[in-house]
């Protein structure tokens, strides 16, 4: 399991880079892309190397700046529904009819919007992948992790209400599902659904400011990600399982060689330089969901031993 979370969280960084090269495509600028994946790179080990309390201060600016988008886009999304767009047309509900909130895919009818639905489902795993060991693990270097992490988890509800249900449901109130960025094929940030949305009610700029934010939350993920994987294979040379200099630390408690093993799986991130990044975005999508499913299952099974122990020895469930 311990070695399943490093390799997990070590992918998870070359994908937020990738998400990050997604966006910076979209500005098409002058610059190779191994340029500022080089960029991103760097600023993220060098994040970890700083002491806890540095890179959590960094961490809360990104997670602020994506907040602060995300309730723009809610209240945009019904502004516009509303018709104060400058094209002055009340969209409404329209789109949740015409064309309707799905297509079919594979088959026609019904049972291709089922199909649909399944192939999605398999997709938005990622967000909710790992999500639980992400509070244990940051949790762990609180103050008090008996109040923290209950606290947080039971937060997570809110948070995937906040910041996944609702900025869906305002993107399907005003980019129609037949909209032909999305729906042909395409990949990068012009396919994004955010961007699609501005553009259909004729506010292009706006489109541009959230490519940035997204571009910083990307970063900032990348950041939160290599602690993680750097933590995990710490945690595991403390218990014996990995090569003991991996649980040296510094002054400032940061396991500096862990760091470094990190960072082999990271440099993945450089796919993007021979290749589509909407591709290399869909493999590392596939890479990380087998390793959620396997983590889920291994703690499925761990957890039904368990209650088959408490059961053998008669132990109550609540004391």
């Amino acid at each position: 399991m311990g070695w399943n979370y490093w390799y997990a969280y070590s992918i998870l960084v070359p994908f937020e880079i990738t998400v990050a090269t997604l966006f910076i495509d979209y500005l098409n600028p002058p610059v190779l892309d191994a340029v500022f994946i080089t960029i991103l790179f760097v600023v993220i080990v060098g994040l970890n190397y700083l002491p806890v309390g540095n890179s959590g201060e960094a961490d809360f600016a990104f997670s602020s700046l994506k907040l602060s988008m995300l309730t723009g886009i809610i209240s945009l999304s019904i502004i516009i529904a509303g018709g104060s767009e400058p094209t002055t047309d009340r969209v409404g509900f329209r789109y949740w009819h015409n064309p309707g909130p799905a297509n079919a895919w594979i088959l026609e009818g019904g049972k291709g919007k089922f199909v649909s639905f399944i192939g999605v489902l398999f997709t938005v795993i990622l967000p909710l992948s790992l999500a639980v060991e992400m509070v244990a693990i940051c949790g762990s270097k609180t103050k008090d992790p008996r109040k923290t992490i209950p606290r947080a988890s039971k937060a997570f509800v809110i948070r995937l209400i906040c910041f996944y249900v609702l900025p869906i449901s305002g993107v399907m109130l005003i980019c129609p599902s037949d909209a032909p960025e999305p729906t042909s094929g395409g990949a990068g940030a012009g396919s994004s659904p955010f961007v699609i949305q501005f553009k259909t009610a004729g506010i292009q700029v706006l489109g541009h400011i959230v490519n940035a934010i997204i571009l910083c939350s990307a970063w900032s993920a990348g950041n939160l990600h290599m602690y993680l994987t750097s933590r995990s294979i710490y945690s595991l040379a403390v218990a014996g399982n990995s090569p003991k200099m991996v649980a040296k630390r510094n002054r400032w408690c940061v396991p500096y060689w862990a760091v470094p093993y990190c960072t082999a799986l990271t440099l993945l991130a450089y796919l993007n330089v021979s290749s589509s990044s909407g591709q290399i975005f869909n493999w590392f999508v596939n890479m990380i969901n087998m390793a959620a499913f396997f983590s889920w299952i291994l703690t499925s099974c761990a957890y039904l031993r368990f209650r088959s122990a408490m059961n053998a020895q008669n132990i109550d469930r609540s004391t």
